[in-house]
């Protein structure tokens, strides 16, 4: 297993306790999706190295209250203990919302790819407001032009008559996938009625509302048809939120 850890473990309360950050660090690395850690002590001593003494003193610190830690949940608490009965097992507290920032970080980062690739093949094969610039790099020719036969008409899926550019970086990211065909006409007017906002913004908004919905475990039922939220301008309300820090 792996999980996610941020920097301000070293920077906040538990600056500089190594043991308690060495111990931690093993914790969040073999939770459960549900951060559960069922281990004896012995055993994170073998793997990290340390001696089982150090690995309890370490364990107890994070069991104890933190009226220091940046999270006031459970006291401060970064551990709490599966069973009263045992001395060994523990729940990480705040592991669900680190969880869900890790998501929202990696949707953002999913949507980031997606742009750039979007950018660079648009700019690769077209210019800045999608038509075919290649002619600007080449002096005229002067030979006489002829008339070419007009090319055969290939057959398309229809989604590709329909949709406007950089639709599908909107649609993958948002978290409902419900009446393709009607959002990619909303999608298409409401560029229009925002001159300043391109597929790259929507595709941003789409992923930060897509974040919110997840960490604010929205039922999908009740999570807006794409084609209202952009009726309804709803992509003006989006801004990325900064992860909340750790420790």
């Amino acid at each position: 297993m792996f999980g996610k850890v941020f920097a301000s473990l070293w920077e906040g309360s538990l600056y500089g306790k190594s043991d308690e950050q060495l111990v931690f660090v093993y914790l969040l690395a073999h939770a459960t999706d549900q951060g559960a850690v069922d281990v004896f002590h012995n055993k994170i001593a073998s793997d990290t190295g340390m001696s089982v003494e150090r690995v309890t003193a370490a364990l107890l610190q994070l069991e104890g209250p933190d009226e220091m830690s940046r999270t006031p949940d459970q006291g401060g608490r970064r551990i709490v203990r599966l069973d009263e009965h045992r001395n060994w097992g523990w729940l990480i507290v705040n592991y669900a919302k680190y969880r869900q920032i890790k998501k929202a970080e990696t949707l953002r980062e999913q949507t980031r790819e997606r742009v750039r690739r979007w950018r660079e093949r648009n700019d690769t094969s077209y210019g800045k407001n999608g038509n075919d610039d290649s002619h600007r790099n080449h002096p005229p020719s002067s030979e006489p032009e002829v008339p070419l036969e007009p090319p055969a008409r290939t057959t398309r899926h229809p989604r590709m008559e329909r949709e406007p550019d950089g639709f599908s970086l909107f649609w993958d990211p948002y978290p409902r996938h419900i009446g393709r065909r009607a959002a990619a006409k909303s999608f298409a007017a409401a560029l229009a009625r925002h001159a300043d906002v391109d597929p790259e913004d929507m595709a941003n908004a789409a992923a930060a509302f897509a974040a919110r919905m997840e960490k604010e475990g929205k039922d999908p039922q009740y999570i807006p048809h794409p084609t209202t939220w952009l009726n309804q301008d709803r992509f003006m309300e989006e801004f990325e939120d900064e992860p909340t820090p750790q420790g």
